[in-house]
């Protein structure tokens, strides 16, 4: 399982982040630059009023499950 944590600068100069649980893992840097940048420009997110003003960064986090029996 992974989890692609996208940060966004708001207008109120504050950043928030949005997570997308399962995000597809051949995903490169360039294509999660350009889904960031897509979000802020085409004003996407709305926070209390707040609009997105620009795309901050990502990171991909990946976490492993391994089962392991007691026996």
């Amino acid at each position: 399982m992974n989890t692609l944590k996208l940060k966004f600068k708001m207008a109120d100069a504050k950043e928030k982040t949005v997570s997308i649980k399962n995000a597809k893992e051949t995903a490169s840097q360039a294509d999660i630059k350009v889904l960031g940048n897509y979000i802020a420009t085409n004003s996407m997110l709305n926070y209390a009023g707040n609009k997105v003003l620009s795309f901050a960064g990502a990171v991909m986090i990946d976490s492993r499950e391994t089962k392991i029996s007691a026996e």
